[in-house]
């Protein structure tokens, strides 16, 4: 237990092969960590300020999917809508690589049920999903990392920030804004159906 504690500790300290900022060693490509922690952690390299933040960003997402979980009646469209918000969920508030997110294939049913619907709903889920699938698939983020790791961009300034956030640290933000959408769908069903 002890060896298992000092190795977890040597990975995950700040520069290890765990830190989820851009001075860890693969601090710089698509494959990095995929969690809220390593975005943030480019606008304030921090530990103290991207974890809570990730904390609370995601905490207050899982509060809100809980809450209209425990008021509602189960249904089988139900559960996948619910798995479609969990699933990326649970990926940016913790330590997940990309080929953890082989996960996000769960979420497709909830995206084919949207899909049969039409409309412009239709057409963000399957973007959302398009883009959180292929961003975290093999062969696109080796691509993505051998077109973008000999880019060198400076993050002293907020537009340097940005540009290392869409072009090293895409993933998080494409989970974020997956469960933020599937969690909109979610709470938006019950309250057409007239639950609390």
């Amino acid at each position: 237990m002890q060896d298992w504690q000092t190795n977890l500790a040597a990975i995950a300290s700040h520069g290890g092969l765990n830190d989820p900022s851009l001075n860890s060693v693969t601090g710089r490509t698509g494959g990095m960590v995929i969690d809220l922690q390593s975005a943030i952690s480019v606008f304030r390299d921090d530990p103290r300020i991207y974890n809570p933040a990730s904390y609370m960003v995601c905490g207050a997402l899982l509060l809100i999917w809980l809450v209209s979980t425990l008021r509602s009646r189960f249904s089988q469209s139900r559960a996948w809508f619910a798995l479609a918000v969990i699933v990326p969920l649970t990926m940016l508030v913790t330590y997940h690589r990309p080929w953890d997110a082989k996960l996000l294939m769960l979420t497709v049913p909830a995206c084919a049920m949207l899909w049969a619907e039409g409309g412009a709903i239709a057409g963000i889920a399957l973007l959302l999903n398009g883009a959180a699938i292929v961003m975290t698939a093999d062969l696109p983020l080796t691509i993505f990392t051998m077109l973008t790791n000999p880019i060198r961009i400076p993050i002293t300034g907020f537009p340097g920030q940005i540009l290392t956030v869409v072009l090293m640290r895409p993933v998080p933000f494409i989970l974020l804004a997956m469960s933020i959408f599937y969690l909109w769908i979610y709470v938006r069903r019950d309250a057409e159906r007239g639950l609390p």
